[in-house]
């Protein structure tokens, strides 16, 4: 319960976030030149994502910063299924929208939903594992190299670009998910910190939802929205306290009792 509660306060600045976001695409830019005008929700909007970083980063300070593995750090995602299915579901779609496209011979468009769909059949057998108590082990990766790359081929799109507001939201947005992800693929290695998963968990869901008021396609919303999605799901599994022990072995009592028997 008190996840659910700690998940609304990302998605609720997420949601302001995506206004601000529309808000400066309408009035911080000119229409004609696309460059900025300087209006001020250009400078509040950075201001107020960077005050809920400072807020998540102090939240998340209170949790363990120690390395654990993944059933030390999550719990089964058996309640959480629709929410990590849904957003499996919309990288598929996703990517498959964008392989479809790239048959006007985009390369770009083919790489990236090849990964996508690549990563969501990844993480929908890690799903599938990890409910049957088996570790998933690389599956977890896969979204790792999907933002990663993700985020190198936007930031060649805007190389060129002269004004930097007009796309840092989807740069941080994407910086932000990879970060996510591999800090929740850390603990199916015995590396992972509940610390900054939380911290970046939450980064993820505000600037995902920011981005999402970017002049995107469609394609690209459908992974924005997934990944956002996957990164709620793990959250909700996020274990509060500390892991349940490992039931006793009861063939180690009975021989540790008959070693005692013996020496008296």
């Amino acid at each position: 319960m008190k996840e659910k509660i700690y998940l609304a306060l990302p998605l609720a600045t997420g949601a302001l976030g995506f206004l601000g976001r529309w808000a400066e695409l309408r009035l911080g830019f000119d229409g004609a030149t696309g460059l900025a005008t300087g209006h001020i929700v250009s400078t509040l909007l950075p201001l107020y994502l960077a005050a809920a970083a400072v807020l998540y980063l102090a939240a998340a300070w209170r949790r363990g910063g120690g390395k654990e593995g993944l059933s030390a750090g999550f719990e089964t995602p058996q309640g959480v299924l629709p929410v990590l299915l849904a957003g499996v579901l919309l990288t598929l779609a996703g990517g498959g929208l964008m392989m479809a496209r790239a048959l006007q011979g985009d390369v770009v468009d083919l790489l990236l939903g090849a990964l996508s769909a690549v990563s969501g059949c990844a993480m929908f057998a890690a799903v599938w594992q990890w409910r049957r108590e088996t570790a998933p082990g690389n599956l977890l990766l896969a979204p790792v190299l999907q933002y990663v790359v993700w985020l190198l081929l936007t930031y060649k799109d805007y190389a060129d670009y002269p004004v930097t507001a007009r796309f840092y939201t989807e740069v941080l947005a994407l910086a932000a998910l990879a970060l996510a992800a591999y800090q929740a693929g850390a603990f199916a290695f015995g590396q992972g910190s509940r610390r900054m998963f939380a911290f970046s968990a939450a980064m993820a869901v505000t600037l995902g939802c920011t981005a999402l008021a970017d002049g995107v396609s469609l394609p690209l919303r459908l992974l924005y929205g997934g990944a956002v999605l996957q990164v709620c799901g793990l959250w909700l599994c996020q274990r509060l306290g500390a892991a349940p022990a490992a039931p006793e072995d009861p063939a180690d009592g009975e021989t540790a009792e008959d070693g005692g028997a013996e020496q008296a």
